[in-house]
């Protein structure tokens, strides 16, 4: 069944549409994954805090800033799709009119899954990390057992 005014017929997504959206998900993930040692750097040098806490700044907050950059793109992306024949007048004012309810809507899911997500991520492979290679010195370690003449010889 069909409902009234619905089509069945597929709405083709435009390749301006697809490029502006790999640019926001290649944007996205380089303020996740690439940009934060970078800022981390410049903070932990210019304000000389310790370079964990650094990292950890830089982990919150590029994600959550990169958004102010990014959803301009988004819209323009839903834009071109929605409105193929738009104006630069109307999609400017398509921007203007949908820009601060998408922006805290996009930090929203971005902040707890990059951001918070980030630091935890940082936090538990640093942990893991140092297990395991505590864990290697231990097996590389001689272990030394008693010989009956009350001296010790090393075993490998």
């Amino acid at each position: 069944t069909q409902f009234s005014g619905a089509s069945s017929a597929t709405k083709v997504v435009p390749l301006v549409t697809y490029g502006l959206w790999g640019l926001r998900d290649c944007m996205v993930i380089g303020s996740s994954f690439v940009l934060p040692d970078i800022v981390s750097e410049f903070i932990e040098k210019q304000g000389s805090i310790p370079k964990k806490n650094a990292l950890q700044i830089s982990q919150v907050f590029c994600p959550v800033v990169t958004q102010l950059f990014v959803t301009p793109v988004q819209i323009l992306g839903l834009d071109f799709y929605n409105r193929p024949m738009a104006s630069l007048r109307e999609r400017f004012q398509f921007q203007c009119t949908h820009f601060s309810p998408i922006v805290v809507a996009r930090i929203g899911r971005i902040a707890p899954a990059y951001s918070i997500g980030g630091v935890g991520n940082t936090y538990f492979r640093n942990a893991w990390r140092e297990y395991l290679l505590l864990r290697k010195q231990q097996q590389q370690q001689p272990t030394y057992h008693r010989q009956q003449s009350s001296s010790y010889c090393a075993v490998s």
